[in-house]
């Protein structure tokens, strides 16, 4: 599963530049949405 989402005042180095925390947060927050858990 994708899903885009547009930082506008970002450049291709999301994760490096200043306010990475602003797409970190986001990252997160999404993964812990779609989180599943693997059957045993």
């Amino acid at each position: 599963m994708t899903d885009l989402k547009q930082f506008a005042d970002r450049g291709h180095s999301l994760v490096f530049d200043s306010g990475r925390d602003r797409v970190l947060d986001h990252v997160l927050d999404w993964l812990a949405e779609h989180a599943t858990t693997r059957p045993d």
